[in-house]
């Protein structure tokens, strides 16, 4: 890989045979420039160091660190995926100098804000140093290529406010703190796919699943890695990476359900086949401004109009099985949960309508919220209902009715009622 200088260290795997991916419904489908959902994907962490650092041979980003972050990935992905997209090789790159700390804050060490045609691009300069200085073309080596940056020797602030990790585009990231979980990079690496950020929608009372009186929590989806998960991507997130299909003679598959009595595999398991999820559709009173991405405290929309998304509306279930990420495993959960996510499509300026924020629903809605931050305090478990109210005044009496720890086969009732 690098014939002038050694990595530092490099850790490659043997992908095995693929399998081929499924195809989205139009609206459900990423864009045609994000990774392939069968891909052997290449992964570099470019470690950094800025020419006034103490030593610029030295990036806070240890050796161990990132390999034990590249092999939880690894894990990751190929569970995620049952196999069809692989990590056929991550590398840690030897440290490459870029400028001087000052060139790149947004704000300096007496926190005044630096203005924006003054800052360089830490990825942009971090991508060009290491072509310069190690004789290769990351872009055209790697898939995603994740910039590891020390922090400003000047004392300012490098990164925006609140933000520990920032994707660009369909193939680099940059990560701004000392040292994240693996699911971060799962987070952002799930950017560069083409996912946006996983939402919940509570009620303020704390009353009722879906109320009236309700507000949108970016990053609130408690599983996936989406919000503030170290579980698995939504059953929406593998659909569109086409790790899931949507035609019974896929080997796993969504489809539309009538209400009543449903029944579907978990969609977690790594042997997932047939049904493992599905929706019903209706209106739910979903407007546009509710799903645009604006962060915690925001008015959701400010000045979006208030017209409702185009439909269909789109009320999904699927059930988890397994806990999370622990040393490359996923273990049996003692308890299996029902989860309800909230999709619709959203008509751009141009083009075709597509797919927008997914929300999570908070099926058992309670005062305090951080109980409703955990995934069991969000799903049911066999046994447990919920109510869904829809806009016409009908609701969904949903029902997690039972769970064969055998077969890992779900059986709930969605019974809608005036």
């Amino acid at each position: 890989m690098f014939p002038s200088i050694a990595l530092a260290s490099a850790l490659h795997l043997t992908p095995p045979q693929q399998a081929s991916v499924f195809t989205p419904e139009p609206g459900y489908q990423r864009p045609k420039n994000r990774i392939a959902g069968d891909k052997a994907m290449r992964i570099i962490f470019l470690r950094t160091s800025f020419e006034n650092d103490p030593d610029p041979t030295v990036s806070r980003h240890s050796d161990a660190e990132m390999r034990e972050v590249g092999e939880a990935l690894t894990s990751f992905f190929k569970i995620q995926s049952c196999g069809t997209m692989t990590v056929s090789k991550f590398e840690i790159s030897p440290v490459v100098k870029i400028g001087k700390s000052s060139l790149y804050e947004r704000t300096d060490k007496d926190g005044k804000e630096v203005p924006a045609k003054q800052r360089r691009a830490p990825i942009t300069d971090a991508v060009a140093a290491a072509q310069r200085q190690l004789g290769v073309d990351f872009r055209k080596e790697f898939d995603m290529i994740c910039v590891m940056l020390n922090a400003s020797p000047t004392g300012g602030k490098i990164s925006p406010p609140g933000v520990a990790a920032l994707a660009t585009g369909p193939q680099t990231s940059i990560f701004f703190g000392a040292k994240h979980q693996w699911r971060v990079y799962a987070h952002e690496i799930g950017h560069n796919m083409g996912f946006p950020h996983a939402w919940s929608v509570l009620d303020k009372k704390g009353e009722e699943t879906l109320s009236t009186d309700r507000n949108f929590i970016e990053y609130g989806d408690p599983t996936t890695p989406m919000g503030k998960g170290s579980n698995s991507y939504s059953l929406i997130e593998r659909y569109r990476m086409g790790w899931i299909g949507s035609k019974d003679t896929d080997s796993r598959f969504v489809k539309a359900f009538e209400p009543g009595e449903i029944s579907f595999m978990a969609y977690d398991r790594p042997d997932a086949s047939g049904c493992v999820g599905g929706y019903i559709q209706g209106d739910f009173g979903v407007e546009i401004k509710e799903l645009v991405s604006k962060r915690d405290g925001a008015d959701n929309g400010g000045d979006v109009p208030s017209v409702e998304a185009p439909g269909p509306q789109r009320l999904w279930f699927s059930v988890i099985s397994r806990g999370n990420l622990v040393n490359g495993e996923m273990q049996d959960s003692p308890r299996p949960l029902l989860l309800a996510h909230l999709s619709s499509l959203v008509a751009p300026s141009k083009g075709a309508a597509r797919a927008f924020t997914t929300v999570s629903l908070d099926l058992k809605p309670a005062p305090a919220t951080t109980r409703r931050e955990q995934m069991a305090g969000k799903g049911l478990a066999p046994g447990q209902s919920g109510t869904i109210r829809m806009k016409d005044g009908k609701s969904v009496i949903l029902k997690f009715v039972g769970y064969d720890s055998k077969s890992h086969q779900a059986k709930v009732s969605a019974v809608l009622q005036q």
